[in-house]
């Protein structure tokens, strides 16, 4: 998948994440909630595994997200804590680039042997 085939894919599920706050927030004010706190935070964490492979895909990638990112209100973007987990080899480049208000964290391997 392309950088932007998958910023595409990200950005949608932060929009229905942001949407599912805001629908929960207005639920939880109108007593039509099933409970919890509606101004809860939402975590949403993603990984590219191999999807990006060059240099330029990744700073590609990382511009744009950037950049829709700082489309959103800040209101939106308090709403969801997003977490991208580039592969170790981006690691450094990705943190170096990324708006400061989006959490890098890193994928695991585990040998279970």
């Amino acid at each position: 998948m392309s950088h932007n085939g998958f910023l595409l894919v990200l950005m949608s599920i932060i929009v229905v994440a942001i949407l599912n706050t805001c629908v929960a927030s207005t639920s939880q004010s109108t007593g039509t909630g099933t409970g919890g706190s509606g101004s809860q935070k939402k975590f949403l964490g993603a990984n590219w595994k191999g999807s990006l492979e060059t240099t330029q895909e990744v700073d590609g990638f990382v511009d744009d997200l950037n950049r829709m990112w700082g489309s959103l209100s800040r209101e939106d973007q308090e709403a969801v804590e997003l977490c991208v987990n580039p592969p170790f080899v981006f690691l450094d480049r990705v943190r170096s680039r990324i708006a400061r208000n989006i959490v890098v964290g890193s994928q695991n391997v585990f040998d279970a042997r």
